[in-house]
């Protein structure tokens, strides 16, 4: 720290002090043993409860304090509110931001921001790490059991100390009050991973906070925007410093709709070995209360962000020479030639057909995935779902020894290449973006679509699931796999 933080952040001398002896207090209370004494880290208890209303929203937090002095010592109480008007705005009088007042952004990335060692999205990513390891060590230490249907329903939540995670920035540990993690059915991710032959040890290793914290304790504060990135939907994916999970922000609607379909998603999983949607390993929720204060006017906030943990698809040690995403649709659907040369970049339809890529895998092999692929989408139909799309990754093979089952494949969390029929390149593949719900939005959205685009209103990628998913499993079969 001495050598390196200098060249990155004007720290004075006191600075580095404390954050040094922070960091390594925070790395021995993690390898300190099995799941924490709570207090230590978490000011826990949990709460395990049942399908509750999901007033996400609506939680005030407050400390009612005594003349005999803070009862609340396991935590903050929680108070159900009915909405109201200036509802989210904070708790007490309404406030009006003056003209140049600071704002501070405490949860989520902003969009075109790099995401930096203090950074307030720094801060974000370490609480849902830390969250992360705490439930998974909690789900690990539950009795082995058969999942029942009950298991679908329950929520864990525990409260994480703000000090812990926003030691980074002063101002958000001064801002934020408490934090609080919601775990969605632990049992049931938990049976997911198992499913997939994920160890638990080193799930905690790749998505918990002992890595990126080892790292800085060695001196390598290498900044997240190297790891992480916003997609065009403004989600925020924050890649495991070993590549092979991702964390990603979803709305309050897409959890929804993950946990109505979550018990038909696990039957599928069990049912279709070869499935190639997309694995959700976990499904979590970060709620900050945090203080704002205008003038001598303080009001209090509640700010929710929703993630999920999934495989990274292109887990590999072999490099991915091009990216197609692959709905069916055809408006809208190419990419500008001069961003070609991007290999990080997916292109579309209209690029499949102009860079002439076929997915030759040989008769059997190519039958038996797009029975897999119908099956997966008939699913996705089932739930009302669409905006789904195939994801392609193509690695041209240079060496033979690449071909060997071995050789690109470390780990069974790790994703698995199709060898194309000619041995010259190697596909991976998935059906990702399974979270969109055709609701009355997207209803409206299909019919504005379909008089803008009136003489290809086929084309637009806003149709009902039917048509959606017949277009979509005849573009694969008719033009992707031959």
């Amino acid at each position: 720290l001495d050598s390196h933080v200098p060249k990155l952040i004007a720290f004075p001398a006191t600075g580095r002090a404390e954050v040094r002896t922070q960091l390594v207090r925070v790395l021995d209370l993690i390898q300190a043993a099995e799941p924490p004494p709570a207090q230590v880290l978490f000011d826990v208890p949990t709460s395990c409860d049942l399908d509750a209303p999901d007033h996400d929203d609506e939680y005030r937090f407050s400390r009612e304090a005594s003349s005999q002095g803070d009862n609340t010592r396991d935590g903050p109480q929680v108070h159900h509110t009915p909405k109201h008007p200036d509802h989210g705005r904070g708790v007490g009088p309404v406030v009006r931001r003056r003209a140049g007042a600071e704002r501070h952004h405490v949860m989520g990335p902003r969009k075109g921001v790099a995401v930096h060692f203090g950074h307030e999205s720094w801060n974000m990513v370490v609480s849902m790490m830390i969250g992360i390891r705490m439930a998974v060590g909690r789900a690990q230490f539950e009795m082995d059991r058969p999942v029942q249907a009950v298991e679908f329903l329950i929520k864990e939540k525990f409260s994480i100390i703000p000090r812990m995670a926003a030691f980074f920035d002063s101002r958000v540990s001064r801002k934020v009050k408490v934090t609080r993690f919601i775990d969605y059915a632990p049992m049931v991710f938990r049976k997911i991973r198992e499913r997939f032959k994920v160890d638990a040890d080193d799930y905690i290793r790749s998505a918990g906070p002992d890595q990126l914290l080892g790292n800085m304790m060695l001196g390598n504060l290498t900044t997240l925007s190297e790891l992480s990135s916003e997609g065009k939907s403004g989600a925020f994916f924050y890649y495991t410093a070993d590549g092979k999970y991702m964390l990603k922000t979803i709305t309050k609607s897409e959890k929804q709709v993950l946990r109505g379909m979550l018990k038909e998603y696990y039957e599928h999983l069990l049912s279709n070995p070869d499935t190639l949607l997309v694995r959700f390993f976990g499904l979590h929720c970060l709620k900050v209360k945090k203080e704002v204060r205008v003038g001598n006017v303080s009001s209090q906030v509640i700010q929710c962000v929703y993630f999920v943990v999934m495989s990274n698809m292109f887990a590999s040690a072999l490099e991915i020479h091009r990216r197609f995403d692959l709905k069916g649709s055809t408006v809208g659907r190419s990419t500008r030639q001069e961003l070609w040369s991007d290999t990080s970049i997916a292109l579309k339809e209209l690029d499949f057909a102009k860079a002439a890529v076929k997915v030759q895998l040989g008769t059997q092999k190519a039958k038996k995935l797009t029975g897999q692929i119908d099956r997966d989408a008939l699913f996705l139909r089932s739930h009302n779902i669409l905006d789904y799309s195939l994801l392609i990754g193509v690695h041209y093979v240079k060496d033979p020894t690449e071909l060997h089952p071995d050789a690109h494949v470390a780990e069974p969390s790790e994703a698995r290449g199709l060898v194309a029929e000619d041995e010259k390149a190697i596909f991976y593949m998935g059906i990702i973006d399974i979270l969109t719900h055709y609701g009355a939005k997207k209803v409206a959205e299909n019919h504005l679509k379909a008089v803008q685009h009136y003489s290809n209103r086929s084309g637009v990628s806003c149709v009902h699931p039917h048509t959606y998913y017949r277009r979509f499993v005849d573009f694969l079969t008719g033009t992707v796999f031959v």
